[in-house]
C-alpha cells in the first residue's frame, strides 16, 4: 500500500494531520535536509565538541530517488497535492523553514 493510497481513504482533517507528520518526521529531517545542507566532509575540533557537524543519514542518490516516487506517486489526490506543495517550497524557496 502506497502513501497515496493512505491519503486517499481517509478524511480530510485526519490527511493533513498525517501529512505535516510525515513532512516532519520523515521528510524534512532525512531527505530535504541533505538536499538542502551540504557539509563539507573535512571536520574541525571546535565542530565536532559543539555537535554542530551533522552527517546526513541518507546519500543524495537515495533522497532524489525517494522525491522522484513520492511526487511520481502522490500528484492528483488532495492531501497528496498539499504535500508536494510542502515539500517543492521547502526545496525551491528561498529562507524556507526546516527543523
Amino acid at each position: 500500500m502506497y502513501i497515496a493510497d493512505v491519503l486517499e481513504v481517509v478524511d480530510e482533517e485526519i490527511g493533513d494531520v498525517f501529512v505535516m507528520a510525515l513532512l516532519n518526521i520523515a521528510y524534512l529531517p532525512s531527505i530535504i535536509n541533505p538536499l538542502i545542507v551540504v557539509e563539507t566532509g573535512k571536520k574541525n575540533k571546535r565542530e565536532i565538541k559543539s555537535n554542530t557537524w551533522k552527517v546526513p543519514k541518507l546519500c543524495l542518490n537515495t533522497c532524489l530517488y525517494l522525491l522522484i516516487h513520492t511526487f511520481k506517486h502522490l500528484k492528483g489526490s488532495k492531501c497528496g497535492d498539499k504535500l508536494l506543495k510542502l515539500l517543492a517550497s521547502c526545496l525551491f524557496v528561498q529562507n524556507s523553514v526546516l527543523p
